[in-house]
């Protein structure tokens, strides 16, 4: 009899023990699936959230970050701490939606297609704090807050000053365009990478 109780004690510790090994092995087989199976085998990078134009200016709602395996990183691919380094410059030639983003795919503007346009005091509503050389900005329509770009400053403005930016003739002729329908002043100039 003893015996026989004591069997049945080991078979129900046994039971139990099978079940919480089946429970936990499930359990971390979803932890594995949802967490940590991502990090190993994928990178998060930066893409195109969609077409980017040659010569456009990219702003922050042109990115995202995309999971790739590290068979399809591409060398020099930015990781989403590093979209500071991309944001206000010129596209050196289209770049399609969900292409990983590399320094080397943008310029800052030196380059023949941009230029320095100023932007009279007279247009400006309001503006953040002293913006630097270097600067991006936003320029958004006071009434509406619609952006019209963001671009980046080429020479420090002074206080009570005209702003001077890079960016195309089209891209200042929009601007133009808008101040011009709305009526100066009507320019909200927001400070993009603080």
């Amino acid at each position: 009899m003893k015996v026989q109780n004591r069997i049945k004690t080991d078979t129900k510790w046994r039971t139990y023990l099978g079940v919480g090994l089946m429970v936990l092995s499930v359990l971390a087989m979803l932890l594995w699936e949802t967490t940590f199976r991502n990090r190993v085998a994928f990178r998060s990078v930066l893409v195109c959230a969609g077409d980017i134009a040659e010569g456009a200016i990219l702003k922050p709602e042109d990115l995202k970050t995309a999971a790739v395996t590290p068979q399809s990183l591409i060398e020099g691919a930015l990781q989403e701490e590093d979209a500071e380094l991309v944001i206000g410059l010129a596209a050196r030639f289209p770049v399609k939606k969900n292409q990983q983003i590399t320094e080397d795919m943008f310029h800052s503007g030196t380059e023949v297609r941009l230029s320095s346009f100023v932007i009279p005091e007279v247009w400006i509503w309001s503006e953040s704090a002293l913006d630097r050389e270097g600067d991006v900005i936003g320029l958004h329509m006071v009434d509406s807050g619609d952006l019209l770009g963001c671009y980046r400053i080429s020479m420090a403005p002074e206080s009570g000053r005209d702003l001077e930016i890079l960016c195309s003739l089209e891209d200042f002729m929009n601007i133009r365009a808008a101040v011009l329908a709305a009526g100066p002043p009507c320019l909200l100039v927001v400070g993009e990478n603080r």
